[in-house]
């Protein structure tokens, strides 16, 4: 569908929100962080097309030029990791925990706003549509 809507900004960036939520599923990191990539690309993208919209930019600011995400040793930071730990496997419970704890040491960690998100529904029914 991309490559049919080249130049829809708002149809990139919905693509590249659904490759964010699938690279935080798989386990290799190597094939995360290459789903990453591209959807950075596809932000970056959306972004010369015109869109300079909240979303875009937080996401280009999640996402690193690498793919890799880095953490460190926070509290914020080991519970992202069990969290995400737990997306992975789908522990939905879990994961959910986690990243309610990562708002109660960092709230603005964009990364834990996103994927409880995605726990509402509203990222899953975004990744339908596209």
């Amino acid at each position: 569908m991309a490559k049919k809507n080249p130049k829809d900004h708002l149809f990139l960036l919905d693509l590249a929100a659904c490759l964010v939520d699938e690279a935080a599923t798989i386990e290799d990191e190597a094939a995360a962080a290459k789903e990453r990539i591209r959807a950075r690309k596809l932000l970056l993208k959306a972004k010369e097309l015109g869109n300079n919209s909240t979303l875009l930019l937080n996401l280009l600011q999640l996402l690193p030029e690498d793919g890799i995400v880095k953490y460190e040793n926070t509290p914020a930071d080991q519970a992202l990791r069990a969290a995400e730990a737990a997306f992975a496997k789908r522990d939905y419970d879990d994961a959910i925990k986690n990243y309610s704890r990562v708002l109660e040491t960092d709230p603005k960690n964009y990364s834990a706003v996103w994927r409880l998100l995605f726990f509402q529904g509203r990222l899953r029914q975004l990744c339908r549509m596209v």
